[in-house]
């Protein structure tokens, strides 16, 4: 549970929440287990933190529903690490990962490929894959032809999103 809480709480770059205890709460949790759930919030906190080589050590390729966050998390931290032909490759791996998860059903409503796959796992995937799609490739359109970082929709769900 505790790395659940570590992820939602690093899952968007401005959550106000104190990355130190952040920290503390991960490496408990890592240390008892170090794969899945932990290693992504503790590959996560380090990004937030600023430690990329941490991040891109700890953080899987391959974690369940989740795969999308951590290749998310793996292509900013080699943007940051000087590293931008990887990081558009991590990204593009996540992109992938995410259509897997929109092939549409019925109507166009997403199917959910995996039991525990959440309407809040696709909303936390968009939002690092948002962030990755605005640090690596800047003034990008997003798929629609909007650009996801000047939107008033976007700006609108960043700021709720910061708000909770």
């Amino acid at each position: 549970m505790a790395a659940f809480l570590v992820q939602l709480c690093t899952i968007s770059p401005d959550s106000g929440a104190d990355l130190d205890v952040l920290s503390r709460i991960a490496n408990r949790a890592f240390a008892e287990r170090s794969k899945g759930a932990q290693a992504l919030a503790k590959g996560m906190v380090a990004y937030r933190r600023r430690r990329f080589d941490e991040a891109l050590t700890v953080l899987p390729r391959v974690y369940k529903e989740d795969t999308a966050i951590s290749l998310g998390f793996r292509a900013m931290a080699y943007y940051e690490s000087k590293r931008p032909e990887t990081a558009r490759q991590e990204l593009e791996l996540a992109r992938q990962k995410m259509q897997s998860y929109e092939a549409s059903g019925e109507e166009g409503r997403p199917l959910q490929p995996f039991g525990s796959f959440s309407p809040t796992t696709w909303c936390n995937t968009q939002i690092v894959l948002r962030e990755a799609e605005a640090l690596i490739e800047p003034g990008r359109p997003h798929d629609d032809g909007r650009d996801p970082t000047t939107t008033e929709e976007a700006k609108a769900a960043a700021e709720r999103a910061s708000r909770l």
